[in-house]
């Protein structure tokens, strides 16, 4: 019994790891969308232009993504109907330049 609970929890961790995963490229491409259409405002012509003017408008529209939070339930059901709830938050802050990086040090 305790190997198959120590077997559930590493399911429940990874199926948890994977949900953030998705929290996480649902709200970039939130974000990507709100912010516009960057490839298709180049101007046509030589594609080396255009391709520098994609590259400065993205390094022109770059502002980081910001600290975020999230707070998760998970209800897990068995097929004799018992649910086990699992809170799950979830936090990660961007990098400061004005602050150390913590693996540098600069």
């Amino acid at each position: 019994m305790y190997t198959r609970l120590n077997a559930l929890r590493s399911n429940v961790a990874g199926i948890a790891m994977t949900l953030l995963g998705i929290l996480g490229i649902l709200a970039s491409a939130h974000a990507a969308a709100a912010q516009g259409p960057a490839a298709g405002s180049a101007p046509p012509g030589d594609p080396v232009e255009r391709g520098r003017a994609i590259a400065e408008a993205a390094d022109a529209s770059d502002t980081g993504w910001g600290d975020n939070a999230s707070t998760m339930r998970m209800v897990l059901r068995n097929s004799a109907g018992q649910e086990s709830t699992r809170r799950l938050r979830r936090m990660a802050l961007e990098h400061r330049p004005s602050l150390p990086h913590p693996d540098t040090g600069r």
